[in-house]
């Protein structure tokens, strides 16, 4: 995971981790936010948190996504 590219995104969108893990939950990805964090911090992300981080950060470009999760 590239964190630096995808905390810019979340800054660009107007979230910190607080905001993006709460709005997440809202949408039905439940996640807590120890487990994002551990997740910026080397741990692997799964494909439903990747789903839905794309879906509340507007992440629809495959490219995109791939610069972001598979770097």
């Amino acid at each position: 995971v590239n964190v630096n590219k995808l905390k810019a995104r979340m800054v660009l969108m107007g979230h910190t981790q607080k905001t993006l893990v709460a709005e997440m939950n809202d949408r039905g990805v439940k996640t807590s936010e120890n487990t994002f964090s551990s997740k910026m911090n080397g741990k692997p992300f799964d494909t439903d948190l990747v789903d839905g981080i794309c879906d509340v950060l507007e992440i629809e470009v495959p490219a995109e996504k791939a610069e972001i999760f598979l770097a």
